[in-house]
């Protein structure tokens, strides 16, 4: 499994809603656009797939990015407590 961040930027408030409803399928919500995602490689195809068929691709976008396992012990949070999410508890 690997992690992920997944950002997103969408125009539409009704595509915003499926964004959000499909990446809650896939991760945990941590900012407003943000969420954190262990996923194997066949769930991120799954992922992306669902992604592709709900954006706009001439309005919305979507970052998807690979953390490596050292990286991801490294991420710093300043304000509230971050809750790093446990990939054993993780759906594949």
């Amino acid at each position: 499994m690997n992690f992920y961040l997944v950002t997103y930027d969408i125009s539409n408030p009704k595509r915003l809603h499926k964004v959000f409803q499909c990446l809650s399928d896939f991760g945990h919500h941590r900012q407003l656009s943000v969420f954190e995602c262990w996923l194997t490689n066949r769930k991120l195809v799954q992922l992306k797939n669902r992604l592709t068929r709900i954006i706009d691709s001439e309005d919305d976008q979507v970052l998807i990015i690979s953390l490596c396992r050292d990286c991801v012990g490294k991420i710093d949070s300043l304000g509230r407590r971050r809750i790093p999410p446990d990939p054993r508890v993780m759906i594949c």
